[in-house]
């Protein structure tokens, strides 16, 4: 499984190489640092691969994909995502309990987290927003309207657009 999340990754940093050439022959100008960037921690490969292939068809996002969250905080500080896609069931984890831990941190509680679920139901949805998430989605993904959706409406109201912050 970690031989998957490899080349998936490789596979994401070349598009994303690809995509840059491509931008900076026609403009003149890279995008790379005005695209937003979605942090994933999915430990699922097929989901995976198929959340990173939606993200990437709508060219608006750098997508970093994860599987361990046992460096959330420096992982964050590293990438300064917009907003966090995190998976409810980590190896090793849960999902929950870094939900809360970036949740109530004096900086990073300002990103907005998306939960993926493989449960969807009210009582689901509730937990998810009372430790901190500001939307769950269902897994498997079917909607990549429902997806895009999410994602702009989170990205749109976070209290980092008014901020310059360098974490």
């Amino acid at each position: 499984m970690k031989a998957e999340f490899t080349r998936l990754s490789e596979s994401i940093d070349a598009m994303d190489k690809e995509c840059e050439a491509i931008l900076k022959t026609l403009s003149g100008k890279t995008y790379s640092e005005k695209r937003k960037k979605i942090l994933v921690y999915e430990s699922d490969a097929k989901e995976a691969v198929k959340i990173t292939e939606i993200l990437h068809g709508f060219g608006l996002y750098r997508i970093i994909l994860k599987t361990d969250v046992s460096n959330w905080e420096a992982d964050i500080r590293q990438i300064m995502p917009k907003v966090i896609l995190l998976d409810n069931f980590m190896s090793g984890r849960s999902g929950y309990e870094v939900l809360r831990e970036i949740s109530e941190h004096p900086i990073y509680h300002m990103i907005p987290i998306i939960v993926l679920s493989q449960r969807s139901g009210l009582a689901e949805i509730a937990w998810a927003k009372k430790c901190g998430a500001t939307d769950l989605l269902s897994k498997p993904i079917k909607s990549t309207a429902n997806l895009f959706n999410v994602l702009t409406h989170s990205i749109k109201h976070s209290p980092l657009n008014n901020l310059d912050l360098h974490l």
